[in-house]
């Protein structure tokens, strides 16, 4: 393994492109659906294709940085907490960059 920090990796191999994601109806359900219901279904389950591979690219992200997944709850929270924070954050600045 080369010798370089987290973040280095995480730019290089925490990545959507990087994450395989498929998301479809069971036959079940398919045989319920009308033509126009499977169609407009089918482009939802791309979003949720989507954000399946952003999710995993975060997660990729935090086994780079974090040693082990033994966190307790409280730290845990705390990670969430900076999370949070940040995302309000960057809503705000998008917000004022209209």
């Amino acid at each position: 393994m080369e010798n370089v920090d987290w973040q280095e990796r995480a730019n290089r191999l925490a990545l959507p492109r990087n994450f395989n994601a498929s998301v479809s109806p069971s036959e079940l359900l398919q045989v319920h659906l009308t033509l126009d219901e499977w169609t407009r279904l089918n482009m939802k389950m791309r979003v949720v294709e989507n954000a399946a591979k952003h999710m995993a690219t975060g997660m990729c992200k935090g086994t780079l940085k974090y040693e082990s997944d033994d966190l307790t709850v409280k730290e845990w929270l705390e990670h969430l907490s900076s999370e949070i924070y940040d995302t309000v954050n960057y809503l705000g600045f998008m917000t004022l960059a209209k």
